[in-house]
């Protein structure tokens, strides 16, 4: 199922989350994003994606990453074919980041900002030891010079420990709650994975919160909020 918007007005609650987010952080710039979830189903690629467009539609270079390697769906949200991708970059020392970077066609009226993907590429048994890789950080670090922002889908924090490898890496993780199926047990179990490695700031976005009898997911309404950590050198 497609969950990028494409209605200029649905996007709005996007702009909105990239501005919270911008005036929200403190510190150094946040350019790596990581966007994860506790469970499930709670729609944290739907907000990969469509946060990605409004970043890139407000005049940034953007970089979208589908590093949930165990049931990558971001390909599919944006409208793009499931071609080679991270687990090939990774797997190849002699690859080139550029050739597996995917353009995503923007709205007509976007600024001078681009979108590109790098999609989670074949499958693999051993995606935890591929994303905890120091070809992983290397090449995060290379996506910084080729981007504003880079943003990455993961595997839910609770079913796996990709996400935990993930934001141990990044300069910002936003965990993803859906409103409708609340369990602040499971979004305690995720901060606390989170806090365990250290990862240098966490913001909650509460997911489908309606203003109406509209089923559409509306950030115009949600919680959003965030702590602190500083890493240790």
């Amino acid at each position: 199922v497609k969950s990028r918007v494409d209605d200029p007005s649905l996007l709005e609650p996007y702009h909105l989350l990239r501005a919270n987010l911008q005036f929200s952080r403190s510190g150094p710039e946040s350019q790596t994003i990581l966007v994860t979830s506790a469970e499930i189903g709670e729609g944290k690629t739907t907000v990969v994606s469509n946060l990605a467009l409004a970043h890139a539609i407000a005049g940034q270079k953007v970089i979208a990453l589908d590093a949930d390697m165990r049931r990558p769906t971001l390909h599919r949200t944006l409208g793009l074919a499931q071609d080679e991708g991270l687990n090939e970059y990774l797997s190849r020392d002699d690859a080139s980041l550029d050739e597996f970077l995917t353009d995503c066609p923007l709205p007509s009226d976007a600024r001078s900002g681009s979108l590109r993907v790098l999609v989670a590429g074949t499958g693999t048994t051993t995606p935890t030891a591929i994303l905890s890789s120091d070809r992983m950080r290397r090449m995060l670090d290379e996506m910084k010079e080729m981007a504003d922002v880079i943003i990455l889908d993961s595997p839910p924090v609770l079913y796996s420990s990709d996400a935990l490898v993930i934001a141990n890496a990044v300069d910002r993780v936003i965990l993803v709650v859906w409103s409708g199926m609340l369990r602040n047990a499971a979004v305690q179990r995720a901060r606390e994975g989170l806090e365990m490695v250290k990862a240098a700031r966490v913001d909650v976005v509460l997911n489908k919160l309606r203003r109406d009898v509209d089923t559409y997911a509306y950030y115009s309404q949600y919680y959003y909020g965030g702590y602190n950590r500083h890493r240790e050198e």
